[in-house]
């Protein structure tokens, strides 16, 4: 979220988790105006142009993609 909050040419419309009461939450917590608990219903509001998902890794630290999955991403983009 930081990224796209920090962003000049973004601008947090919507926010969609699970329940309610964590969607209402990050929406106050990151300025969106909208706030879902249906993917679908995000998705298809006219005032959302881009659908990013994120979620939580609890051991990012620990975390990498295998060797050749992360081979094949790289050449996929040509990096």
């Amino acid at each position: 979220m930081p990224a796209i909050t920090a962003s000049s040419e973004l601008a947090l419309t919507a926010i969609s988790t699970t329940r309610e009461d964590s969607a209402q939450a990050a929406r106050t917590r990151f300025g969106a105006q909208l706030a879902f608990t249906d993917a679908r219903r995000l998705a298809t509001h006219p005032d959302v142009d881009l659908v990013v998902v994120t979620v939580k890794v609890p051991a990012t630290s620990s975390w990498s993609p295998p060797r050749s999955r992360l081979a094949n991403t790289c050449t996929a983009n040509g990096h």
